[in-house]
């Protein structure tokens, strides 16, 4: 239902290792949680044959994340993987 404004697939396993290590210390920091959710990054992530879609709100520092359930599950982060996520877009934008 959220517009999406530009995508990118990081086939670089060193990037995608950065990617999820950044994710991984933003839920570790991450702290009390606001209502606005309004996300601006998210993630599709395709592993042994599971689909997870991540949708992050750095607003209100929280991620929700879909399992292929009807519910999604609601974590806390801090604002440590945006960088690295526009990052990553920024280097799929300049390979084209």
């Amino acid at each position: 239902e959220y517009k999406v404004l530009a995508r990118a697939t990081v086939k670089d396993a060193d990037a995608r290792k950065e990617i999820a290590a950044a994710v991984e210390k933003g839920v570790a920091e991450g702290g009390p949680i606001a209502k606005c959710f309004e996300p601006r990054h998210a993630l599709h992530v395709v592993y042994k044959d599971k689909t997870y879609d991540f949708l992050i709100c750095y607003q209100c520092s929280q991620i929700q994340v879909f399992t292929g359930t009807a519910e999604a599950e609601t974590v806390a982060t801090s604002g440590a993987s945006k960088a690295t996520l526009d990052k990553a877009l920024k280097n799929a934008d300049a390979a084209k």
